[in-house]
C-alpha cells in the first residue's frame, strides 16, 4: 500500500512581515496504484507567488489524473505526462495573469516538483531550487533532482521551460518526497556537501520511518499523525534557522522490509558544525567561542579545558596516515558487508 501525507507552513520570517504562505503542496491518487507529490515556491520577492504556486499545484493534479496512461503505459508515455502537466500549468499562470492582472506579470513566479510514484518506479519533473528525494530499497537516500539556479544564484521557475527537468528513477523507490527548498537546503545542509553521505539522514528517516511495515487499517491515522509530528518539531526552537516556508509530499511504500536500522549513516557534527563556520566572515576568535558554545550544548558537563582540549581535534586536527585511512575504510566496508548478508539471511528464513 502506498500511504501519504502533505503540508505546506508559513515560515517563520512571513510570519514577522504578515506574509501568507506561498508554498503549494498536494499528494494526488491517481489509481490505487498510483500517487503524485507536487510541492511548488511561490518566489518569495513576487507579490503574488501564493497564486502563481497553487495554480501549478492544482493544474498539475488535474493533468496527472485525466491523462494518466495506465499500467501499460511506456518510459516515454509517462515523462510526457509529467512535460504536459508542467507546460499546462505554466499556460494556466500566464492566463491568468493576462485575465487579471497583465501589468505585473513578474509577480507571479512559482518553482515545481513533482514524481508520479508507485511501489516500483517513479517519475519526476522539477524546476528551480525545490527538489525530488526518495530512498531505495538498499537504505540509502538520493537527491533525485537538485536545485536549479543559475550563475548569480537566481531561481529558475515554471516559466523557464527549458530548464524542466524529467526522468525516470533509477532505483526501486521505498518513498519519495517533494520538497521545496526550505526544507531540503535541512535535509542537505551546504556544509555537508562531499561528505559520504551529502544529507540528514536521521531527519529524513522522521519523515517517512513511521510508515515502514504499518497496517493497512491504520496507514492514513498515522500519516495524520506523523505530519503534525513533523509540523510540530518544525515549528519547535530546533528549527529555528529554518526561516522559508516548508513543504513537504510524500509517498511510502508500507510493504517495504526496509527497516530504519538497515539505513546507514554515520557523521561527526561537531567536524561538520567546525566546517559550517569556517565558511562564516567572522575572525577566528568569534568561530572558535561559537564552536565551544556548540560543544558545551552537547557535553554540558565538560569542564572549560575539556571543551578547549575537544575541540582542538576539529580546529588543528592531527594528519593521519593515507594508508592508514585506506586499511581502516577496507575494514570497515567489509564489516558492513558481512553485516548486510546476515540481515538478508535472517529475512529469508522468515
Amino acid at each position: 500500500m502506498l500511504t501519504s501525507y502533505h503540508f505546506s507552513m508559513t515560515g517563520r520570517a512571513h510570519i514577522q512581515m504578515g506574509k501568507k504562505c506561498q508554498d503549494s503542496s498536494s499528494v494526488v491518487e491517481i489509481t490505487p496504484a498510483w500517487k503524485a507529490v507536487i510541492a511548488a515556491d511561490g518566489v518569495g520577492s513576487c507579490d503574488h507567488a501564493d497564486i502563481a504556486s497553487q495554480i501549478a499545484v492544482e493544474t498539475v493534479s488535474k493533468v496527472l489524473r485525466k491523462s494518466f496512461p495506465g499500467n501499460k503505459g511506456t518510459d516515454r508515455d509517462f515523462q510526457s505526462l509529467m512535460l504536459i502537466a508542467a507546460h499546462t500549468a505554466a499556460n494556466a499562470v500566464e492566463s491568468y495573469i493576462k485575465e487579471n492582472d497583465p501589468e505585473n506579470a513578474e509577480q507571479y513566479h512559482t518553482t515545481l516538483a513533482m514524481a508520479l510514484c508507485s511501489s516500483k518506479t517513479a517519475y519526476y519533473l522539477n524546476v528551480g531550487d525545490s527538489a525530488i528525494v526518495g530512498l531505495d530499497e538498499n537504505g540509502k537516500w538520493h537527491s533525485i533532482t537538485h536545485p536549479d539556479n543559475d550563475e548569480k544564484g537566481g531561481v529558475y521557475t515554471l516559466s523557464w521551460r527549458d530548464h524542466y527537468h524529467v526522468g525516470k528513477v533509477k532505483f526501486q523507490p521505498v518513498c519519495v518526497l517533494a520538497l521545496t527548498d526550505g526544507v531540503y537546503n535541512r535535509c542537505f545542509p551546504h556544509a555537508m556537501k562531499g561528505e559520504p553521505y551529502e544529507m540528514d539522514v536521521p531527519l529524513l528517516n522522521f519523515f517517512v520511518n513511521y510508515a515502514f511495515g504499518i497496517e493497512d487499517a491504520n496507514a492514513e491515522a498515522d500519516s495524520e499523525t506523523q505530519k503534525q509530528n513533523i509540523q510540530k518539531f518544525f515549528a519547535s526552537d530546533a528549527c529555528r534557522d529554518m526561516t522559508d516556508d516548508l513543504s513537504i509530499a510524500a509517498v511510502i511504500n508500507t510493504q517495504t522490509f526496509l527497516e530504519e536500522d538497515d539505513i546507514p549513516f554515520e557523521v561527526d557534527w561537531f567536524r561538520i558544525y567546525w566546517k559550517s563556520l569556517q565558511a562564516t566572515p567572522y575572525d577566528d576568535a568569534v568561530k572558535q567561542k561559537q564552536f565551544a558554545s556548540f560543544i558545551q550544548e552537547y557535553y554540558n558537563d565538560f569542564t572549560e579545558k575539556q571543551v578547549k582540549e575537544f575541540a582542538e581535534q576539529y580546529i588543528h586536527p592531527v594528519e593521519i596516515p593515507s594508508d592508514t585511512n585506506a586499511n581502516q575504510a577496507t575494514v570497515e566496508k567489509e564489516e558492513k558487508e558481512i553485516k548486510k548478508v546476515e540481515i538478508q539471511k535472517q529475512r529469508r528464513l522468515l
